[in-house]
């Protein structure tokens, strides 16, 4: 086995989704993105570095929700109109007539 020859020679970075704070860490953490949040970036250097609101259409309810969050749920008739909602049916509204 050789041995590394660059501090950095070696490393990987984490998964989306996950983190690591460097020095001699083997592995990486959950992220921890709040609710209505999700993971966007691979290599994060901190549990929250990366965190973006869920888009429209999308929700994420828990600080584990995977990448992209989970598909909303809106009744008939209504239709998704938030981002970062951390419920199924958060932000659906009614369709105005017509449409």
């Amino acid at each position: 086995m050789l041995a590394a020859t660059t501090l950095t020679e070696g490393c990987t970075p984490c998964a989306r989704g996950f983190y690591s704070n460097g020095g001699t860490v083997s592995s990486c953490t959950p992220m921890t993105c709040k609710p209505g949040e999700y993971a966007t970036i691979l290599g994060s250097p901190t549990a929250t570095e990366g965190c973006t609101l869920s888009e429209c259409g999308k929700y994420s309810p828990t600080t584990t929700t995977p990448i992209g969050g989970l598909d909303m749920a809106c009744p008939p008739g209504t239709i998704a109109t938030l981002t970062g909602s951390t419920h199924d049916e958060d932000g659906c509204v009614l369709v105005a007539a017509g449409l």
